[in-house]
């Protein structure tokens, strides 16, 4: 644990010295305020599912042929770079340095490709206890050895509508069956992200209750 603490305030340090190099003062400025709206008020807002993994946990209408779903390797970050940047925001902005670990034990990064052009990705964690998912407010206690995480999927505006997600999350859990012995797979979404819990409910993913640790800076504004 206190290793993964380094290595959070190692990456935190990074980017903001990057931020005030290339961005300047300002830049770094509403870094910080973005960085403290999270903590204070948008990472209470994430709801909380979990997924047997199972072969086909759902079924879906066929994907259309022009469409390909693949795991990542390293020889796609230039093409990631050129397909998918432009179209990150600020939010997923952060899942850059993800990119570069792609090839690397633990990690999986999923594409779905169009005519030739990447227009989706997806990230899998096998370790939740080693993802992302730890810097939310998630009890540690409700998270085991045994449970997958899966984290920022974006499909870029145009290819939206077309059921990639689905389809990715559904190569996921094959990919989790066949490869692995985990048994769960989390997710989070939060509140605001039109059509993601809706999703995750009809397709029987179950919400996870009191798993959030106490927000006291709430509990001592509602006093």
């Amino acid at each position: 644990m206190a290793c993964s603490m380094f290595k959070l305030l190692v990456q935190r340090a990074s980017t903001m010295f990057r931020v005030l190099s290339n961005k300047g003062f300002f830049g770094l400025v509403k870094l910080i305020r973005a960085f403290l709206i999270y903590q204070l008020i948008e990472k209470w807002k994430f709801v909380y599912f979990e997924r047997r993994i199972e072969k086909v946990p759902y079924k879906l209408p066929k994907l259309e042929d022009s469409v390909i779903i693949r795991q990542a390797v390293a020889d796609d970050i230039p093409q990631i770079i050129n397909d998918i940047y432009p179209f990150l925001t600020e939010k997923e902005g952060n899942d850059k340095r993800y990119f570069e670990q792609i090839g690397k034990l633990g990690f999986k990064c999923f594409l779905a490709e169009k005519n030739n052009k990447l227009v989706h990705y997806s990230l899998l964690f096998e370790d939740a206890l080693s993802s992302p998912l730890m810097q939310t407010p998630i009890l540690r206690s409700k998270v085991f050895k045994s449970d997958a995480y899966l984290g920022t999927v974006f499909t870029i505006p145009e290819a939206r509508g077309l059921m990639i997600m689905p389809h990715t999350v559904l190569r996921i859990f094959s990919y989790l069956y066949n490869n692995t012995n985990l048994k769960r797979l989390l997710v989070i979404v939060h509140k605001t992200t039109d059509g993601a819990e809706g999703f995750y409910r009809r397709n029987d993913f179950n919400e996870m209750i009191n798993i959030q640790k106490t927000d006291l800076i709430r509990f001592f504004r509602i006093k």
